[in-house]
């Protein structure tokens, strides 16, 4: 394998190992940059790069690696109540990367990308919490993370428009 494999796969597993962990509170909303992060790399890499960077990602955390949400780890993360959003990533991942391949990621489109993206990580998301936790407010906790949702699809649809020829140049 050459340099063209090698410098993507870096570049996307350090976004995730050192980025997707964040999070911010912002009074009542909360951002994790894991979404985001993941959406940003699903629209600039190829589709090989970012289903093999998201499967590492996956194990590195349940393994142990501080790398999920607010630096957290285990393998009860892909089965507890938030597991839907982590393997969401994947199919969530295909999807943004189908898109951006076969449309014009200019800032609009690169920010509906994003925003549709996040509201698809939120099916597999909300299936598996409200199947999990009994009582959970499924739409307390949708109208508390929106705010959140668009900014971080705004952002992610500047990162995409800005990079997306960066990462393309050698094609």
């Amino acid at each position: 394998m050459d340099k063209s494999f090698f410098q993507p796969i870096i570049i996307a597993l350090l976004a995730l190992f050192l980025i997707a962990p964040l999070s911010f509170d912002l009074g009542p909303l909360p951002i994790t940059m894991q979404s985001f992060v993941i959406i940003s790399l699903a629209a600039l890499l190829k589709r090989n790069i970012i289903v093999l960077a998201i499967l590492v990602y996956l194990i590195a955390g349940a393994l142990g690696l501080p790398v999920y949400g607010g630096f957290t780890h285990g393998w009860e993360k892909l089965f507890g109540p938030t597991a839907g959003f982590l393997w969401g990533f994947l199919p969530v991942g295909l999807f943004v990367n189908f898109e951006a391949e076969h449309k014009e990621m200019h800032l609009f489109n690169a920010m509906v990308l994003a925003l549709k993206a996040h509201f698809l990580l939120l099916v597999p998301g909300f299936l598996v919490l409200y199947f999990s936790l009994k009582g959970v407010d499924l739409w307390a906790t949708f109208t508390r993370l929106i705010p959140g949702l668009i900014i971080k699809s705004i952002i992610a649809g500047i990162v995409i428009s800005k990079t997306r020829s960066y990462f393309h140049a050698e094609e």
